[in-house]
């Protein structure tokens, strides 16, 4: 069961709220809404993947943005995953490093992250980043935070970490929790 871990003041709902989110995969229609709909909050849905040389993001998918306005019809919020996988290969390191490892790929990706955002209509974003190196620890928090940004304190900003057994494990998968939470209402750790 994911946990959660939440930043600072910032939840995505009324002051005090919890934010209970059930994450759908990519082509599942209703399984989880139908299910939980009495306690969930917000909707993750698989469907946003790192393209363009790490420069830009791809947008959701018309099968993406259907579960997206039946969360809505359903009176709850809608947040798309950014993936770093890659057709054949799974999660890649090399992919997220594509976006992560330069200011000026982590600045344009942002950009095209939130029009993203605001142009679909999306509550939030859930970074499902995996396979990731020691190395990303750092830029994953900067990109956190030029994305905070763009797209302001009222877009629910999440991040779902690979776990680990020892504090110390998450730098070396590369997750700076600390530093991610400065920017992201919650991490959810599964």
């Amino acid at each position: 069961m994911p946990q959660r871990v939440g930043g600072a003041g910032r939840n995505g709902g009324a002051a005090g709220a919890p934010v209970v989110t059930a994450v759908e995969p990519r082509g599942d229609e209703s399984a989880v809404r139908k299910a939980s709909r009495g306690a969930v909050s917000m909707v993750a849905i698989s469907g946003m993947d790192i393209g363009g040389g790490g420069t830009s993001v791809t947008p959701p998918t018309a099968a993406v943005m259907r579960q997206v306005r039946r969360a809505h019809q359903l009176g709850k919020k809608a947040e798309v995953l950014l993936l770093n996988y890659q057709a054949g290969v799974g999660f890649s390191d090399e992919v997220a490093k594509s976006m992560l490892s330069t200011k000026a790929n982590r600045d344009s990706a942002a950009a095209s992250l939130a029009a993203v955002v605001s142009s679909y209509g999306l509550d939030g974003v859930m970074f499902d980043l995996e396979a990731l190196s020691a190395s990303d620890a750092d830029d994953l928090p900067a990109f956190a935070a030029t994305l905070r940004a763009d797209v302001g304190p009222g877009i629910h900003l999440d991040a779902a970490l690979q776990a680990s057994t020892r504090p110390a494990g998450y730098k070396r998968l590369g997750y700076d929790i600390a530093g991610l939470l400065k920017s992201l209402h919650t991490v959810t750790v599964v």
